[in-house]
């Protein structure tokens, strides 16, 4: 593969282009946009061209989403949140990282509307290191792609038909906050909460390097409020990923929940790696 281009994603957005479809079709493309044939050239030219790396990144990474992907996760959040572990008296926090073009995070904040919580009970950030993604996001305009699941049982009342397009209606769209970050980023998202009770990170840690898996991961564990759930995506195995973790009581929720006490991740203060061998077809 692309030695130059590995290490400089790599280190930059933590990406692992040997886990991406076609990605070595999708950099030629744009080396021959440029005119340039040579990997060592073009990594430069990345490294000094912000402008350049952050097509490079629109046009290799995986934004495959729709609306209540994989429909059991959102079952479980209405569980969740018509449960004792949705106590009243202050605002739940979700994090939905990344969010690509929005389906994700308006299909939690419709899952949660539907279960019968009040906007003001509860509060969802969004974030992704697309501008462009997060541009097609707060249009919140959506094509028939957008919406892959059959039976679905969420987003009558919050999802209005214009001709072949879906636009999520105000009420739904306004209880979304979105924002630019690198997940790579321990610090917190600008203007954020320090901490969350609910966090979705999906169909994410399967396209990235190890040491970006470990500090994705990290950062999560460190944000995630104790007894509070991470939610993982279908390849990504909670019991694999999230070792000191309560799985789910819910079958392909692929979710778990943090530890009241004590470290979350044992790989974090231990030093174990956690390796996993991913299909490619995700």
């Amino acid at each position: 593969m692309m030695n130059p281009l590995q290490t400089l994603l790599g280190e930059r957005v933590g990406l692992d282009l040997e886990a991406i479809p076609h990605a070595s079709v999708l950099i030629r493309r744009r080396m021959a946009r440029l005119g340039i044939e040579d990997e060592g050239a073009y990594a430069a030219r990345l490294a000094d061209d912000p402008a350049e790396f952050d097509a490079l990144v629109e046009e290799v990474a995986v934004p495959e989403t729709w609306f209540f992907r994989d429909v059991e996760p959102f079952l479980f959040l209405q569980r969740l949140a018509l449960s004792d572990a949705w106590p009243g008296g202050r605002v739940r926090r979700v994090l939905s990282l990344p969010c690509a073009s929005g389906e994700e995070p308006y299909s939690i904040v419709i899952a949660l509307l539907e279960a019968g919580l009040r906007p003001g009970q509860f509060a969802v950030d969004a974030a992704d290191l697309s501008p462009g993604a997060l541009r097609r996001a707060r249009e919140a305009v959506y094509e028939p792609a957008s919406f892959r699941e059959k039976k679905c049982p969420f987003g009558a009342a919050f999802l209005r038909k214009d001709g072949t397009r879906t636009i999520v209606e105000d009420s739904a769209r306004e209880a979304v906050q979105f924002r630019q970050a690198n997940a790579l980023n321990c610090a917190p998202l600008p203007g954020a909460p320090d901490h969350y009770d609910i966090i979705f990170c999906r169909n994410l840690l399967i396209y990235l390097t190890p040491e970006a898996r470990r500090r994705v991961l990290d950062r999560l564990d460190r944000q995630l409020e104790p007894g509070g759930w991470m939610f993982l995506g279908h390849a990504e195995l909670p019991h694999v990923f999230l070792p000191e973790y309560e799985p789910a009581p819910h079958p392909r929720a692929f979710a778990a929940r943090k530890p009241e006490t004590g470290t979350g991740r044992r790989s974090r203060t231990t030093g174990r790696e956690i390796s996993y061998t991913f299909s490619r077809k995700v």
